[in-house]
Protein backbone atom coordinates (compact mmCIF):
# COMPACT_ATOMS: atom_id res chain seq x y z
CA UNK A 1 0.00 0.00 0.00
CA UNK A 2 1.32 3.40 -0.93
CA UNK A 3 -0.69 5.15 1.80
CA UNK A 4 -3.21 4.36 4.52
CA UNK A 5 -6.68 3.35 3.28
CA UNK A 6 -9.38 6.02 3.35
CA UNK A 7 -12.91 5.34 4.59
CA UNK A 8 -15.97 6.61 2.73
CA UNK A 9 -19.65 6.10 3.55
CA UNK A 10 -22.28 6.36 0.83
CA UNK A 11 -25.59 8.18 1.34
CA UNK A 12 -27.24 4.78 1.77
CA UNK A 13 -24.78 3.91 4.57
CA UNK A 14 -22.50 1.49 2.72
CA UNK A 15 -18.87 1.57 3.85
CA UNK A 16 -16.07 1.56 1.33
CA UNK A 17 -12.30 1.73 1.68
CA UNK A 18 -10.15 3.23 -1.02
CA UNK A 19 -6.43 2.52 -1.18
CA UNK A 20 -3.58 2.51 -3.67
CA UNK A 21 -1.33 -0.43 -4.50
CA UNK A 22 1.80 -0.46 -6.63
CA UNK A 23 3.07 -3.31 -8.78
CA UNK A 24 6.83 -3.10 -9.41
CA UNK A 25 7.96 -4.96 -12.52
CA UNK A 26 11.57 -5.37 -13.57
CA UNK A 27 12.36 -5.40 -17.30
CA UNK A 28 16.07 -5.91 -17.74
CA UNK A 29 17.75 -3.22 -15.67
CA UNK A 30 14.64 -0.99 -15.66
CA UNK A 31 11.96 -1.04 -12.96
CA UNK A 32 8.43 -0.09 -13.99
CA UNK A 33 5.85 0.85 -11.37
CA UNK A 34 2.12 0.59 -12.08
CA UNK A 35 -0.28 2.11 -9.57
CA UNK A 36 -3.80 0.81 -8.92
CA UNK A 37 -6.62 2.63 -7.10
CA UNK A 38 -8.53 -0.10 -5.25
CA UNK A 39 -12.00 0.07 -3.73
CA UNK A 40 -13.31 -2.49 -1.23
CA UNK A 41 -16.87 -2.54 0.11
CA UNK A 42 -18.64 -3.48 3.35
CA UNK A 43 -16.91 -6.33 5.31
CA UNK A 44 -13.86 -6.26 3.07
CA UNK A 45 -13.61 -2.48 3.53
CA UNK A 46 -13.85 -2.79 7.32
CA UNK A 47 -11.07 -5.39 7.41
CA UNK A 48 -8.80 -3.29 5.18
CA UNK A 49 -9.46 -0.19 7.27
CA UNK A 50 -8.77 -2.01 10.53
CA UNK A 51 -5.72 -4.08 9.61
CA UNK A 52 -3.92 -2.37 6.72
CA UNK A 53 -1.51 0.55 6.80
CA UNK A 54 0.89 2.22 4.40
CA UNK A 55 3.73 -0.11 3.39
CA UNK A 56 1.84 -3.36 3.97
CA UNK A 57 1.60 -5.99 1.25
CA UNK A 58 -1.85 -6.92 0.03
CA UNK A 59 -2.91 -9.19 -2.84
CA UNK A 60 -6.17 -8.22 -4.58
CA UNK A 61 -8.39 -9.61 -7.31
CA UNK A 62 -11.38 -7.86 -8.78
CA UNK A 63 -12.94 -6.08 -11.69
CA UNK A 64 -10.37 -3.82 -13.33
CA UNK A 65 -10.97 -0.72 -15.41
CA UNK A 66 -8.75 1.89 -16.98
CA UNK A 67 -9.27 5.53 -17.87
CA UNK A 68 -7.16 8.39 -19.13
CA UNK A 69 -7.14 12.10 -18.42
CA UNK A 70 -4.97 15.15 -18.97
CA UNK A 71 -3.01 16.20 -15.88
CA UNK A 72 -3.72 19.80 -14.84
CA UNK A 73 -0.20 20.03 -13.39
CA UNK A 74 1.82 18.75 -16.36
CA UNK A 75 -0.61 18.85 -19.28
CA UNK A 76 0.33 15.25 -20.13
CA UNK A 77 -1.99 12.28 -20.67
CA UNK A 78 -2.21 10.07 -17.57
CA UNK A 79 -3.59 6.53 -17.34
CA UNK A 80 -5.50 5.52 -14.21
CA UNK A 81 -6.16 1.90 -13.27
CA UNK A 82 -8.99 1.03 -10.88
CA UNK A 83 -9.86 -2.27 -9.21
CA UNK A 84 -13.21 -3.03 -7.56
CA UNK A 85 -11.93 -5.59 -5.02
CA UNK A 86 -13.68 -8.98 -4.94
CA UNK A 87 -10.95 -10.96 -3.15
CA UNK A 88 -7.94 -9.95 -1.08
CA UNK A 89 -5.18 -11.58 0.94
CA UNK A 90 -3.00 -10.07 3.62
CA UNK A 91 0.60 -10.88 2.66
CA UNK A 92 2.28 -9.42 5.75
CA UNK A 93 2.17 -11.05 9.17
CA UNK A 94 -0.62 -9.99 11.52
CA UNK A 95 -0.08 -6.60 13.16
CA UNK A 96 0.87 -6.96 16.81
CA UNK A 97 -1.77 -4.49 18.03
CA UNK A 98 -4.60 -6.31 16.24
CA UNK A 99 -7.20 -8.22 18.23
CA UNK A 100 -6.32 -11.85 17.48
CA UNK A 101 -9.89 -13.19 17.34
CA UNK A 102 -11.14 -10.25 15.26
CA UNK A 103 -8.24 -10.66 12.86
CA UNK A 104 -8.96 -14.36 12.37
CA UNK A 105 -12.67 -13.70 11.76
CA UNK A 106 -12.05 -10.96 9.20
CA UNK A 107 -9.03 -12.64 7.61
CA UNK A 108 -11.06 -15.70 6.64
CA UNK A 109 -13.94 -13.68 5.14
CA UNK A 110 -13.69 -14.56 1.44
CA UNK A 111 -9.96 -15.01 1.23
CA UNK A 112 -7.14 -17.45 1.82
CA UNK A 113 -4.45 -16.72 4.39
CA UNK A 114 -1.04 -17.55 2.89
CA UNK A 115 1.75 -18.53 5.32
CA UNK A 116 5.10 -16.87 4.65
CA UNK A 117 6.86 -20.18 4.01
CA UNK A 118 4.46 -20.90 1.13
CA UNK A 119 5.38 -17.76 -0.82
CA UNK A 120 7.69 -18.13 -3.82
CA UNK A 121 9.62 -14.92 -3.01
Amino acid sequence: MTKDPVKYVTQSGKVCAQFDLVDNERRGDQEIATYYRCTAWEKKANAVLQYCKKGQKLYVEGRASASAYISKKTGEAVAQFDVNVHLYEFLDPKRSDADEEGYKAEANDGMTVVPDEGLPF
